[in-house]
Formats: C-alpha cells, sequence, structure tokens
C-alpha cells in the first residue's frame, strides 16, 4: 500500500504524538501543501516504529493548554483539515 501511494506521487506522512516535528511548523514550511497521504495508528497504541521509521515524515498536532492528548478522530480531522487548508491555499 505504501509503495502504491509513493508510485501515486504522494508523500507518507506519520500522525504521531511523540515527533519531533508538528503540523504549525510543517504548514508554515509549505510542506502541507504537497499531495500527502496520512497515516494514523490506533487510539490506544499509536503506530510501530517500525510503519514510522518507513515513512518520509512524523508530524505530530500540538496540544496547547491542559489537555494531553486528542483522540484518534480529533486528530485525524484536525491533520486532514490542515493538508486541505495548504492545497486550497
Amino acid at each position: 500500500m505504501f509503495a502504491a501511494c509513493r508510485a501515486a506521487g504522494l508523500r507518507l506522512v506519520a500522525a504521531d504524538g511523540y515527533a519531533a516535528d508538528d503540523l504549525v511548523a510543517a504548514d508554515l514550511r509549505g510542506d502541507l501543501a504537497r499531495p500527502t497521504a496520512w497515516v494514523f495508528g490506533s487510539e490506544a497504541h499509536g503506530l510501530p516504529d517500525e510503519v514510522v521509521d518507513t515513512l518520509d515524515t512524523a508530524l505530530k498536532v500540538p496540544i496547547y493548554g491542559a489537555a494531553e492528548s486528542l483522540n484518534l478522530a480529533t486528530a485525524a480531522a484536525v491533520c486532514l483539515y490542515a493538508s486541505a487548508r495548504a492545497h486550497r491555499a
């Protein structure tokens, strides 16, 4: 599946709450304007490290305030919205 995405010209991006880079920084660099296939793991365990290591990059959703984390559906919605907004710009 990942090979097919790459063959289609998509950049593979993991949504990872422990990633060093975040969605805001990637957006400011223009990275989200590129065709992207987002990869999400399970809500309880995220993506295995061996999967993340095969992808082009990993990004986290920055969380401001007292929340510890976002649930998977919310994180996916934020990531997909950020990509869609960047594509429209």
